[in-house]
């Protein structure tokens, strides 16, 4: 359905974010609809396609930057590509780098697809 869901296909990995991500989130990773993902999903085991009404969109997860957002206090990065190249989940490293950040600092999250999970 999109490519970052083909990291799925490793358990661990799919036993961790099926913990922490809901459907709304998945969906806006990928930016698709909740309904379509349904719908395909549905569809891939013959069952009829539902209409889902109300479901969130990723614009809930696109806004203008706020103004406390301030890139010099920045002082840990996780790249996203690089960490998971050792099968290690950006969440763990996330929350490792986050102990160690003191306050005012900032922590920065590269990644190649919308973090919606973490971001709610």
């Amino acid at each position: 359905m999109a490519p970052p869901f083909k990291k799925l296909k490793n358990p661990f990995l799919r036993r961790s974010v099926v913990r922490v991500a809901s459907l709304r989130q998945a969906a806006a990773v990928v930016r698709l609809t909740v309904s379509t993902i349904v719908n395909t999903l549905r569809s891939a085991v013959g069952h009829p396609a539902l209409t889902i009404r109300g479901a969130a969109s990723d614009a809930d997860y696109f806004t203008v930057q706020p103004d406390w957002v301030d890139l010099n206090r920045v002082v840990a990065t996780v790249d996203e590509p690089e960490d998971t190249r050792d099968g290690e989940m950006p969440l763990n490293r996330v929350i490792r780098e986050a102990t160690r950040l003191e306050q005012g600092d900032a922590q920065e999250l590269i990644t190649t697809f919308l973090p919606a999970p973490g971001i709610d």
